[in-house]
């Protein structure tokens, strides 16, 4: 009996997943969001996996800032919530800190297994600034892994 389709198996650069095989290129995906000072605004922004006939597999999801300090234990303060076109999926069910959302500002958050989105899926994201004295700046998401190449 073979293995069921959502089984990835790496076989040195290459994946076998769904019965195909692919070559695996490491790909950042990015999204700038502009913030202003105001408190509690919402700030909206959307990243689109390539529509090519491959998936993506997410290993870290990383949020820097303009507004962060010179200091490695100092950052801006804001949440994020994030949802997909993938039968409306949510990311989390609400607003989640920025740190637990994707860890630390230079480090980020590294998934503990592989996530598979599917090509042409879009996210979108939402940041909002925190109730007391927000700084201005660009939040930058990035989400980290391999994009599927089929071969």
């Amino acid at each position: 009996m073979g293995a069921p389709a959502s089984v990835i198996t790496q076989l040195g650069d290459l994946i076998e997943l769904g019965g195909q095989t692919f070559r695996r290129k490491l790909r950042w995906y990015t999204l700038a969001i502009v913030r202003d000072a105001t408190v509690s605004k919402v700030f909206p922004g959307q990243i689109q996996i390539d529509p090519n006939l491959a998936p993506f597999l997410l290993s870290s999801i990383f949020i820097g800032d303009t507004a962060d300090g010179n200091t490695i234990t100092s950052q801006e303060d804001f949440l994020v919530n994030a949802q997909d076109n993938e039968n409306g999926y949510m990311w989390a069910d609400g607003y989640v800190p920025r740190m637990g959302f994707a860890g630390s500002r230079e480090f980020g958050y590294n998934l503990p297994d592989i996530c598979s989105l599917r090509a042409n899926t879009r996210i979108t994201f939402n940041v909002q600034n925190k109730a007391a004295a927000p700084t201005a700046g660009t939040a930058t998401i990035c989400l980290r892994g391999w994009q599927l190449i089929p071969v």
